[in-house]
């Protein structure tokens, strides 16, 4: 008759396979845990070199020029949150990579110049004056205009704010410095100004001198040009040699039966009389106007002294400018 085992008896034998199972277990855990050590390493190996990637091409496209529109990694569709996301688009751009220089830009300039061509003396121009024949010269620049030859003009291609500048042609016989030029026209100048002296005096005033029996006007300037004539009182002065025209006119109210105008001139040690006029005048007190009025080309001398005299006392004339005047004109 066969024993019968207690349970506690088959627990302690138990089956062949079941003391196995726990050492596999133990096993395959640390195989699966060197496995995902493993995966973890390579990739943050290929974030790493993903991330350096796209700094470097970063770097060059903000380096160049032109504007290109920010690269951006695009939002993992694992991450619910898109306010990093956010923030990088509305990151300012830098003006450089870290550690490079901005590159300067490039200078917008242009020069031209007109190079005689083969049997021509210098620069041609239209018939309007419009300077031809410019060419480009050659500087590290950009061009902002482009030359149109078939009209001469220059067209601005891009706007912006230039400094313009000029020069004409020298004359080849008679080359200047720029010293030398200023004061040759300095003195063209002052010549223009001699030759185009002009002085119209009417009178303010007038005084009878009864010992000499003649009637002195005063005179003031209502049109002066140059430096050449000058008025003081009742006389004008040379200041300028030259060729001048000379014209006088007085207008009387007077019943002597003649009456007239002496112009003189007192200079280099003697006085002459450079014209004389003489109106025969109506005894009517009524009628009594009549102007006389002389005029002739003259060479004054410098310090000259010039003035208009009446040979009558207590003459009786019309002081307006209209009716009365003197005036010198150099030629």
């Amino acid at each position: 008759m066969a024993a019968r085992r207690s349970p506690r008896q088959r627990g302690r034998t138990g089956e062949p396979g079941t003391a196995l199972l726990a050492p596999l277990m133990l096993g395959l855990g640390l195989a699966l845990a060197c496995l995902g050590l493993l995966l973890a390493v390579v990739s943050l190996g290929s974030r790493a070199s993903s991330s350096a990637q796209q700094e470097s091409s970063q770097g060059e496209l903000v380096a160049d020029e032109d504007q290109d529109p920010l690269e951006l990694s695009p939002q993992s569709e694992e991450s619910p949150d898109p306010v990093p996301f956010l923030r990088r688009l509305v990151r300012p751009r830098r003006n450089a990579p870290k550690g490079r220089k901005p590159r300067a830009r490039r200078v917008i300039a242009a020069h031209y110049e007109v190079h005689p061509q083969p049997g021509q003396d210098g620069a041609q121009a239209g018939v309007d004056g419009t300077v031809s024949g410019w060419e480009e010269a050659k500087i590290n620049s950009s061009n902002p205009l482009r030359y149109d030859r078939q009209s001469g003009g220059f067209v601005v291609t891009r706007a912006g704010l230039y400094y313009l500048y000029c020069q004409g042609p020298e004359s080849p016989e008679a080359p200047e410095n720029g010293e030398r030029a200023r004061r040759r026209r300095a003195v063209l100048a002052h010549k223009q100004k001699k030759r185009h002296s002009v002085l119209h005096l009417v009178p303010v005033n007038m005084t009878s001198k009864e010992d000499s029996d003649v009637t002195e006007l005063m005179w003031q300037p209502a049109l002066k040009r140059g430096r050449g004539l000058e008025a003081h009182g009742y006389v004008v002065r040379v200041w300028e040699a030259g060729v001048y025209l000379l014209y006088s006119q007085v207008l009387f109210h007077d019943v002597t039966f003649t009456m007239g105008q002496v112009v003189s001139r007192e200079g280099q040690g003697k006085q002459e009389t450079l014209f004389r006029c003489i109106r025969s005048m109506p005894s009517n007190p009524d009628w009594a106007y009549n102007s006389c009025y002389s005029a002739g080309v003259f060479h004054l001398h410098q310090g000259d002294v010039l003035s208009v005299t009446v040979p009558r006392a207590r003459a009786k004339l019309s002081l307006s400018p209209h009716g009365t005047f003197l005036g010198f004109v150099k030629l």
